[in-house]
């Protein structure tokens, strides 16, 4: 079904000029819905959202796929924002409060026209207890963010899709981690699916080092999409697994 709501500019803590507002609520604004099992306001994910003027107000539709108490609420983004071109391709590194980098590269011809990307740094993922509840990921490990894809006129683009994959390498806090087990080669990179409302791992083989304080995660996708690292499962020997070792007979 279809939500409807009328938003009135005059409520925003500052004031945006008129000329920037369609851009500016299209990259901020997010439904919230209460999630009575966890009792948590949660971001629906809803990217198909419109937004039409009506006199001195903005009328926002946007389908939902619940029945629950909505909020709609301004996400002031902390991240940076960079131009990717058709010839050039481009990049950013980010830094967030906890010294820890993230940088993004882009090929040329990633792009047929140029865009920008907009990068949003998150303290947790916006769907964290789905992405734990899946059986192979054992915990969020500290790191998660979001792309996304502006044309030349600021409008948002929805799952845009790079003609070459962007290069990204994420750093991690290892203390934020239970286990050092196995760690380098447990930590991978999911992404959210808004079409199906799922966390996917991203299925590649990341390049993982140790960097003094810091782990470093390499890897690539295609996808403008919410991303988190998290620490997964894998059965090794001394982990949920026993060697039995049966002598060999000879006849």
């Amino acid at each position: 079904m279809t939500v409807s709501l009328q938003f009135d500019p005059a409520s925003l803590a500052e004031p945006i000029e008129t000329a920037d507002l369609p851009g500016y609520l299209e990259r901020s604004l997010r439904l919230y819905f209460m999630d009575e099992i966890s009792g948590r306001w949660t971001d629906t994910m809803t990217s198909s959202l419109t937004i039409t003027p009506v006199n001195d107000l903005f009328e926002v539709s946007l389908p939902v796929d619940r029945m629950a108490e909505f909020a709609l609420v301004i996400v002031e983004p902390s991240g940076t924002q960079t131009s990717v071109t058709p010839d050039e391709g481009g990049r950013f590194a980010f830094t967030n409060a906890q010294s820890l980098t993230t940088g993004i590269q882009f090929p040329p011809d990633a792009v047929d026209t140029t865009v920008t990307v907009s990068y949003t740094e998150q303290s947790e993922p916006t769907q964290q207890e789905q992405l734990e509840a899946l059986e192979e990921v054992e915990q969020f490990a500290g790191r998660s963010f979001r792309l996304d894809v502006l044309d030349g006129l600021g409008r948002l683009q929805p799952g845009f899709v790079f003609a070459e994959p962007m290069s990204m390498t994420i750093q991690v806090d290892p203390t934020t981690i239970s286990t050092t087990t196995n760690l380098l080669k447990r930590l991978r990179v999911y992404r959210f699916n808004p079409t199906e409302k799922l966390w996917e791992d991203l299925a590649d083989d990341p390049i993982v080092t140790w960097h003094g304080d810091v782990i470093e995660i390499e890897t690539a996708a295609s996808r403008a999409a919410e991303f988190a690292v998290v620490l997964v499962n894998i059965q090794t020997p001394g982990e949920g697994t026993a060697l039995v070792y049966l002598p060999m007979i000879q006849r």
